[in-house]
């Protein structure tokens, strides 16, 4: 988003300092032309020339300002009115700021209706003084009528962009919120089966580690039931109940590095077998330490 502003800000500086030069050098030689004076250059470079500069250093300082396009809109709104107010025909410039105004708030319809009731409101006024100065008559204005025309259709047509683009964009979230709902579905689902498949995949450890010690077969599975119970009793979550039967189920999965010879014994333990008996959780630590599916599983 933050990339998208720096580049609309650097666009707007260079499409205004190109419109600038471009009037800069056709003035000048209207100059030479004897159309215009050197004081109109000056006034004109003046006018346009610090607004363009002071938006540039403005972006120098901050290229990724969400307010620099409103500035560029009033700095290039003095040349348009210098423009207006100075040229020999109104009509030149009509297009101009309806232009700029797309480019900068075409996503922004109420930006764009209000640029546009300002643009009308000014070419308005002046057009009304051109008439009480008997420079535009009813005869002759046929310009004033092109040039309103121009206007109304320039912004009307840039509004309904802004608006059938907005539509369009909320569609496009309405349809992708859709399809993470989907997504997160089928994620949900796909969990559930891993579960499932995990849940059995340590039922069977557990049934095996049973099934090797004739001594405490079903052990295990009772100790899982019990550990639930007991969860739910301190009103564990779901998940946490599910967590500590997972665990129940594995808490004597050491006792697979035990001998059959001492698991089994049926007479007394030696104190070395018993040592070694002992270490069945230690081995069982070992064994689930790298499982980082169930927190604290291997403590």
């Amino acid at each position: 988003m933050t990339t998208n502003e720096k580049k609309l800000n650097r666009d707007l500086i260079i499409g205004w300092s190109i419109v600038v030069m471009i009037l800069f050098i056709t003035y000048v030689i209207e100059v030479f032309k004897g159309e215009r004076t050197a004081l109109y250059v000056a006034a004109f470079t003046l006018i346009s020339g610090v607004p363009a500069a002071f938006c540039t250093w403005l972006y120098r300082k901050n290229p990724f300002s969400k307010q620099l396009r409103y500035y560029i809109v009033v700095g290039y709104f003095f040349m348009y009115v210098f423009a207006m107010y100075s040229g020999s025909t109104m009509l030149v410039f009509t297009y101009i700021l309806p232009l700029l105004s797309m480019l900068i708030l075409y996503h922004q319809p109420k930006l764009i209706f209000y640029t546009g009731a300002a643009t009308l409101a000014i070419n308005l006024l002046f057009i009304s003084i051109r008439f009480y100065n008997h420079t535009i008559t009813i005869s002759n204005s046929k310009e004033v009528e092109i040039q309103i025309a121009l206007l109304v259709l320039c912004f009307a047509g840039c509004y309904v962009g802004a608006v059938l683009y907005d539509e369009q964009r909320q569609v496009k979230k309405i349809v992708e919120a859709a399809k993470n709902d989907e997504y997160v579905k089928e994620l949900d689902e796909k969990s559930k089966q891993i579960q499932r498949m995990t849940l059995q995949t340590i039922e069977t450890i557990a049934n095996t580690i049973d099934a090797k010690d004739e001594y405490t077969k079903g052990h295990s599975r009772r100790v899982a039931e019990y550990a639930a119970q007991i969860a739910a009793k301190l009103n564990m979550t779901e998940e946490e109940i599910l967590n500590i039967r997972y665990i129940a189920l594995l808490h004597d999965i050491g006792k697979i590095g035990i001998p059959d010879s001492v698991l089994n014994k049926p007479f007394s333990l030696t104190e070395a077998e018993f040592e070694l008996m002992k270490k069945h959780t230690t081995i069982g630590g070992e064994i689930l330490k790298d499982i980082g599916m169930l927190p604290d599983l291997a403590i």
